[in-house]
């Protein structure tokens, strides 16, 4: 992954086969994607996150000062202050 030579491909295989398992196992309409600070400059969380979107019924909170454009719900603002203003409300 970028270069990282020291990267184990057969570790992340194994970790994408447990998330299929567990999101095959899981009603995605209840599931909540919380994304904090990906940007459009190296999107692979971005992407990562659109993708899961796509796949379910779920919700997707996008927080990004910057880039919060594309989550059902966006927020404006650093991560701290975005998850605490959730906290709040449950």
């Amino acid at each position: 992954m970028f270069g990282d030579w020291h990267w184990l491909e057969g570790r992340s295989a194994e970790q994408d086969e447990y998330f299929s398992r567990w999101l095959n196992n899981t009603d995605t309409s209840k599931l909540v994607i919380i994304e904090a600070g990906a940007g459009t400059s190296i999107p692979s969380v971005r992407n990562f996150s659109s993708r899961m979107k796509r796949g379910c019924d779920g919700t997707l909170i996008r927080i990004n000062p910057r880039e919060s454009m594309g989550g059902d719900i966006q927020f404006d603002c650093g991560a701290q202050e975005a998850l605490e203003a959730i906290e709040e409300l449950l």
